[in-house]
């Protein structure tokens, strides 16, 4: 069953590109192991992603600690052991034009849908363009610091182009 696509954006240089009028904020990255194994991570991944599981092509050699994977479109990677075992399940790994091609609102039915199915996230990367200013950078970092937002901030960019790391 293929989903159509809608709303299609202009490419930002961080990603974020749900429709809000001046501050865009968006899913950057996904690092999730799904506790059920390689079946359930790839076709679950594959359809978010619009494409058959056949789209995506076995790798020559693992990736961080998994000795098997696949690689899908815009940089999918679905990584693996071929003999399971404890701590060692399905994980995959989206990056920035992955996460562009699933889109906001199916991404946030790709994230309940891991959260449900007791999947551990060990990277969840959010962007944000504040194209119109609606936000102080001051606003920003104080919910940041907030019991609001639990996380790390790798880099903030200041509007006189300084930038703040590790926050």
């Amino acid at each position: 069953m293929k989903r159509k696509t809608t709303n299609v954006l202009p490419v930002s240089n961080t990603g974020a590109q749900i429709p809000n009028p001046g501050v865009k904020v968006c899913v950057d990255w996904v690092g999730v192991t799904w506790p059920e194994g390689l079946d359930i991570a790839l076709m679950t991944t594959a359809w978010f992603l619009d494409c058959s599981v056949d789209t995506f092509v076995p790798m020559e050699r693992g990736y961080m600690y998994h000795a098997r994977g696949f690689t899908g479109p815009g940089g999918a990677k679905v990584l693996y052991e071929p003999v399971k075992r404890e701590g060692h399940d399905a994980h995959v790994e989206m990056p920035g034009d992955a996460c562009d091609l699933v889109g906001a609102e199916w991404m946030r039915q790709y994230l309940t849908i891991a959260v449900a199915r007791g999947a551990n996230f060990s990277r969840l990367d959010l962007a944000m363009d504040d194209y119109r200013k609606v936000q102080s950078v001051q606003q920003v970092f104080t919910r940041l610091c907030s019991h609001e937002a639990v996380g790390h901030v790798k880099r903030v960019t200041l509007e006189d182009g300084a930038k703040v790391r590790n926050g």
